[in-house]
């Protein structure tokens, strides 16, 4: 930085009173030349801590995954549980998802969660399983729609009664 009179401190120092200080740099720091702030950073792989800069320690299955360096995070596949990395169980008819909450894994589309397990979504005639997580976990398929509680499907657009032919109402298998 310039201060008025055309001159400006060296990296690692910094201006006080008219005159350039040597800024302290903790082990593991350098000096980022700021006139702001503590006037240095931790290296990658180190934290701030009390006025210097600690290690990271990294648990079992672990990674640095910031730009920085001062944080860390799990490999695919685990999940952080108090400090640790911890294998995600991943049932039958269920995969390893992104989320950073959660049991880490979600179920296969036609199936949904209950408990720890993935279980099957009963699907009736003329519909098709989604990967909605919530209501009834299928949709009826083009040309057939949904009939009261029953969950039985129809053609959404039937034979009038001049016609002289009426469609079959189908009935679905009862859900979960």
């Amino acid at each position: 930085n310039d201060y008025g009179g055309g001159w400006r401190c060296t990296a690692g120092f910094r201006e006080s009173s008219g005159t350039c200080v040597e800024v302290p740099i903790p082990e593991h720091a350098f000096a980022t030349n700021s006139p702001y702030g503590s006037g240095w950073e931790c290296r990658y792989g180190y934290k701030e801590s009390n006025g210097g800069c600690t290690k990271i320690e990294l648990p079992a299955n672990a990674y640095l995954n910031s730009a920085y360096g001062n944080s860390w995070k799990c490999n695919r596949g685990f999940r952080p549980v108090d400090g640790v990395c911890v294998v995600v169980d991943v049932p039958a008819n269920g995969y390893l998802n992104e989320s950073t909450y959660g049991q880490g894994w979600e179920c296969n589309r036609g199936f949904r969660q209950v408990d720890d397990t993935c279980t099957a979504v009963a699907v009736p005639d003329n519909a098709y399983p989604t990967f909605v997580t919530h209501g009834r976990g299928w949709e009826c398929r083009r040309g057939f729609r949904r009939i009261d509680n029953a969950f039985r499907t129809t053609p959404a657009v039937q034979a009038g009664p001049a016609a002289g032919v009426t469609a079959p109402i189908r009935v679905s298998a009862s859900l979960l």
